[in-house]
């Protein structure tokens, strides 16, 4: 059995005897730590931090919860680990036990309990109650990977089809150029060239947003299809999509 799931230990409650905000604790507390409950990183993160960026090598960005104000995002996040570190105020930690610890000025034990990862019970566990949360954990973890997979998958099907549409302009382009092209060629070219423009607005509309937009708007993109028709009319309304620091990205139609 790992570490973590070991029956009834006792941490005691660290204080800072120099803060007076601090009150003491005569009592420990007895329970232990559930690793296997807390949340995978990259869905913590995605919740606790709502302008998280899009990830690149396993690092995503965001707006420092640890000082005020940070007008360029300094807060790096490891979404595999939960590792974290501010670039600005030098904050940093290894998972999202520590995270929390340090956002929220707490001690182990209650940073362990907010993420529902501690058991205060002194009782041993039973085999069925840990098999149950160690699949509830898996689930949570497949659930993020499938989704990070799905994204991944989405975006790419956009930039093939606007690499597509654009070699199918360009040979339109090129006919139409040639002088031995007969009428009939030329309005089949010219009825080709205007359906290309038109869907060709519309995969780069959706993969500005799958590239650039908030990872709320990406998730609901991705996961609700009946919506995407009206979120890719939206950003060719606007001509821009706006990403996790709120700035404009503007739409690039090629």
């Amino acid at each position: 059995m790992h570490a973590d799931q070991l029956a009834c230990v006792t941490v005691p409650i660290m204080r800072d005897e120099s803060d007076p905000q601090v009150c003491f604790a005569d009592m420990p507390a007895r329970g232990f730590f559930r690793r296997e409950a807390v949340l995978p990183a990259a869905v913590f993160y995605a919740k606790e931090l709502p302008r998280l960026s899009r990830p690149s090598r396993g690092w995503a960005k965001a707006t420092c919860v640890f000082h005020h104000p940070d007008r360029h995002p300094s807060l790096s996040v490891n979404l595999a680990t939960g590792g974290f570190r501010c670039f600005s105020c030098g904050a940093k930690g290894g998972d999202v036990i520590d995270f929390v610890m340090q956002r929220d000025g707490v001690d182990f034990v209650t940073a362990a309990k907010s993420l529902g990862a501690w058991e205060s019970s002194c009782g041993s566990v039973s085999s069925a109650d840990f098999r149950k949360q160690k699949a509830e954990r898996e689930r949570r973890e497949q659930a993020a990977f499938d989704f990070r997979a799905a994204e991944k998958a989405l975006r790419l099907r956009y930039r093939h089809d606007i690499h597509t549409l654009e070699a199918v302009q360009r040979h339109a382009a090129e006919r139409l150029r040639d002088p031995s092209i007969t009428i009939p060629e030329t309005e089949e070219c010219w009825r080709r060239m205007a359906m290309v423009v038109s869907a060709l607005r519309g995969a780069s509309a959706a993969y500005h947003l799958l590239c650039f937009a908030p990872a709320p708007q990406r998730t609901e993109f991705v996961q609700r299809p009946h919506l995407r028709h009206a979120a890719v009319q939206s950003v060719l309304a606007h001509g821009f999509v706006r990403d996790d620091q709120g700035r404009m990205v503007e739409l690039v139609v090629p």
